[in-house]
Parts: structure tokens; sequence; C-alpha cells
């Protein structure tokens, strides 16, 4: 079917929250929710189409997850299988 299309997400700190994560793509359009996965990568965020999808990546290309700290790690966002 035509559901939703999700990224996952690493380069986050090992103890992000699922809320933290969901702050961060909450002002991406088309953007439906955050799953916390357990396991490597630790997020899954999902949007309601390859669009918006694509451009939650481009926009967060160099995001930060803590911008006051230059050792913080840079998001990465990849297209998941998960669904």
């Amino acid at each position: 079917g035509t559901g939703s299309i999700a990224l996952s997400v690493a380069g986050v700190p090992r103890d992000a929250t699922r809320r933290e994560v969901s702050h961060i793509f909450r002002s991406c359009a088309g953007y439906l929710a955050t799953v916390a996965t357990g396991v490597e990568p630790p997020f899954i965020v999902k949007f309601g189409s390859m669009a918006s999808a694509a451009a939650a990546i481009s926009r967060l290309k160099d995001y930060r997850f803590d911008e006051d700290d230059a050792h913080s790690p840079i998001l990465r966002l990849t297209f998941s299988q998960a669904r």
C-alpha cells in the first residue's frame, strides 16, 4: 500500500529521548511521527510523502543535536525500509 515514508535517524546522543527527536522534526512539512526502535539506528521518523521526507533530509543536512557543543554529533537521515 501507500504507507508513510520512513527515515532512519542516526547521529543522536545515546540518551536522546523520542520527545527531543520529535521536536527537531515537528516543524517539517508532512511530519507524522517519531518511533523509538531500541536498536541502531535509534529512531525512525515518518513522513506523509517522499517529497516531504526528502525536504526534511535537505533542511536538516548539517543539524547538530546540541548546537552549544562542538563535539555534538551531526544528524544523519537516510531512507528506511521500515513502515
